[in-house]
């Protein structure tokens, strides 16, 4: 369990660093065509992972599950993308933090209706802290970035939605394909379905006023921060509930801030300490809670098996 743990962390950090090594590359590289090229990359990456791994028959796969991939793919690649793109340049970008704060709070919710995962005090306790932690941080440039719209705020919201559903839609309907080939195909549906919108950013692009390092910092944001996070997740899926998941992406925003600070000279300020020890203290709250459920499931089941012995 503490592997798992750890990939799941892991996942936080793959999305975090390469998102904000990326701003630099996308002062030249239009946000559209930057995505399809890290989708290309991600695929590129993982196919012969796959091929060498695993050794998936593709033909074998069957409809039922390419269909679930395909809808994995949508919701994760295309729509997610698609309704942060829309949100992020209708609304200020405290908005958008504070907005995304909520994402543990509506997995929480989502996996009571569709899972029927319970709600622990101490579950319940962590999702709290995660949701303060990020709105706390997020209000450090309430000054700064004061301007908002309804509509912005609800493209951010729909974003958080659709991420929330990806993980309900993965933990309900898993597809029956081993782990690295869920991933490559999840990213080639985001390259075939994002293809329309990289080329309408790379029609009439001057291709060459890009610099050689930011092409690469494209690829490495496709191999690190689409691959491999993607590739973790579907490792750990099956193994925890998704309260817990959504307890641990608490981090990300925070994760994202601290990266900030140490590459880009951002400050460091009390309330990002206080931010952060919010979070974390949600993730050892959500541990202990998960580690007390298998306890009393173990109990639970040794009890039942007393039960039959003696009958």
């Amino acid at each position: 369990m503490a592997l798992t743990y750890l990939c799941l962390v892991l996942i936080q950090f793959c999305y975090a660093i390469p998102l904000v090594v990326s701003q630099v590359a996308l002062e030249q590289i239009p946000f559209l065509l930057f995505t399809e090229i890290s989708f290309i990359a991600a695929f590129v990456f993982l196919l012969p992972l796959a091929m060498m791994k695993e050794k998936v028959k593709w033909t074998k796969i069957g409809k039922k599950n390419y269909g679930k991939l395909f809808v994995k793919g949508l919701l994760i690649n295309v729509l997610l993308n698609v309704f942060l793109l829309l949100g992020i340049s209708h609304t200020s970008a405290t908005a958008t933090g504070i907005i995304n704060s909520s994402a543990p709070a509506v997995i929480l919710i989502l996996s009571f209706f569709f899972l029927q995962e319970r709600i622990k005090s101490l579950s319940f306790l962590a999702i709290i802290l995660a949701v303060a932690g990020v709105a706390i941080q997020s209000f450090i440039s309430l000054g700064d970035s004061p301007n908002s719209s309804l509509l912005g705020d609800l493209y951010v919201f729909l974003a958080v939605l659709t991420q929330a559903f990806f993980l309900i839609f993965s933990k309900k309907f898993a597809a029956d394909v081993p782990p690295i080939t869920t991933a490559t195909i999840v990213m080639l549906v985001g390259a075939i379905l994002f293809l329309p919108l990289g080329i309408m950013d790379g029609y009439k692009f001057d291709w060459g006023s890009v610099s050689t390092s930011n092409w690469v910092i494209d690829i490495i944001y496709g191999v690190a921060g689409n691959a491999l996070p993607i590739l973790l997740y579907f490792f750990v899926i099956k193994k925890v509930p998704a309260t817990m998941i959504g307890i641990f992406g608490g981090l990300l925003p925070i994760i994202i801030t601290v990266t900030a600070v140490l590459a880009l000279g951002e400050p460091f300020t009390v309330t990002l300490i206080v931010s952060l020890c919010c979070v974390v203290l949600s993730v050892l709250l959500g541990v202990l809670a998960e580690k007390n459920s298998n306890k009393s499931d173990a109990i639970v089941h040794e009890n039942y098996a007393d039960t039959k012995i003696s009958s």
